[in-house]
């Protein structure tokens, strides 16, 4: 893994299960207080489980997954969103996580960028997620992107982990994540 070398982002596609995987459990092995997920739960998952998920995040309007890519291929990024069954223009951004080693390089913002075009591409107006308690630097980057803290919206899914709700209306917020999130100093994250 070179950490100074160009980042792709792009979307899970079917054949990226074993890379799905891998990231996913190498996420939840360096920063488990980061997820919802255990480590256990995720590595006992069959193969079929892997497949069904980057089938489904590669093709659906209700679930995509993208993976941060270094020049060897090496997935070093994973990021998810998720659509709201009963608000279908809701999305939450989910399970976002970068290798240690390429943080603080932009990456992140790359990865945001990819999730909300996603989410434009399928009619999503406004999209939320959850940080972690003392993830500072992650509520800052979302911050930098646009995302504001408040009240969750009603209804919105509670998790016992998280405490900090943040949410981007992407009707107000068109074109300026990249701009708002160079103009800053690097995240922390």
């Amino acid at each position: 893994m070179d950490s100074s070398a160009p980042i792709e982002v792009r979307r899970v596609r079917v054949s990226d299960a074993s890379v799905l995987r891998q990231v996913r459990l190498r996420a939840l092995e360096l920063d488990p207080a980061a997820f919802a997920a255990s480590l256990d739960e995720n590595r006992a998952r069959p193969e079929s489980h892997w497949k069904n998920r980057a089938s489904e995040s590669g093709s659906s309007d209700t679930k995509a997954e993208f993976l941060a890519l270094d020049s060897d291929g090496t997935a070093v990024g994973l990021v998810g969103a998720l659509r709201i069954a009963n608000h279908r223009d809701v999305a939450e951004l989910v399970a976002m996580w970068i290798e240690p080693a390429f943080r603080g390089r932009g990456v992140a913002v790359g990865m945001i960028e990819a999730v909300l075009d996603w989410c434009t591409s399928v009619g999503v107006l406004e999209v939320e997620l959850w940080v972690a308690p003392g993830n500072d630097g992650a509520t800052r980057l979302y911050e930098r992107c646009g995302f504001t803290q408040q009240p969750p919206r009603k209804g919105a899914e509670q998790y016992d982990r998280f405490d900090t709700y943040l949410s981007l209306d992407l009707g107000e917020a068109a074109g300026n994540v990249a701009s708002s999130a160079t103009n800053s100093p690097p995240p922390e994250t």
